[in-house]
């Protein structure tokens, strides 16, 4: 992903967050805060199991959709 498309996706992240606590918790928007922290995919777990062991199929399949090998 590039640099510039990463930084929109987070831009839209952060204010789509932003808009659910304003609208969950019923605040004001100016004083919600926040941050966007990155996790690498190999610290990711679905259930307390790896999510790499449980989505190996997955990424399989994107990877091979991406080499032209088929679709993801």
């Amino acid at each position: 992903m590039s640099e510039h498309k990463e930084l929109a996706v987070v831009v839209g992240a952060t204010g789509a967050f932003g808009d659910l606590l304003v609208e969950v918790l019923g605040v004001r928007r100016e004083p919600v805060c926040g941050r966007c922290h990155r996790v690498p995919p190999e610290a990711w777990s679905i259930g307390g199991a790896p999510a790499s062991v449980l989505r190996a199929e997955e990424v399989a399949a994107r990877a091979r959709a991406a080499a032209g090998e088929g679709a993801a």
